[in-house]
């Protein structure tokens, strides 16, 4: 019976990321989210900065893998296996981001 308990709570119905079209993307990432805000209401500072940072890394994978130079496979792996700084910079580069966004970011 425990088997079926799951560690954590769920996400797939979270309606905080319904952009999101992806329900296991969409679960992932409200997880994250929630780990954040935990993270925050516990003062636990350099937690939740890693935490966001690896939010923004995650919803910024999401929206390029959007685009359609992201479509093929081959390219999806490829951006796949980048981080956090890569990310930034094709998302100012393809408009995804604002400059302000992008320089909150770098701060990330």
């Amino acid at each position: 019976m425990l088997l079926k308990c799951p560690d954590e709570p769920t996400y797939e119905n979270s309606k905080i990321f319904s952009f999101i079209a992806d329900v296991t993307a969409r679960a992932n990432i409200a997880a994250d989210m929630e780990s954040v805000n935990s993270a925050l209401r516990n003062v636990e500072w350099k937690a939740a900065t890693v935490l966001a940072g690896a939010l923004c890394e995650a919803l910024l994978l999401w929206r390029l893998a959007q685009l359609e130079d992201y479509q093929s496979v081959d390219k999806k792996e490829t951006l796949e296996k980048k981080g956090l700084a890569d990310y930034v910079e094709l998302a100012e580069s393809n408009s995804v981001i604002s400059d302000n966004t992008k320089k909150q970011l770098d701060l990330a």
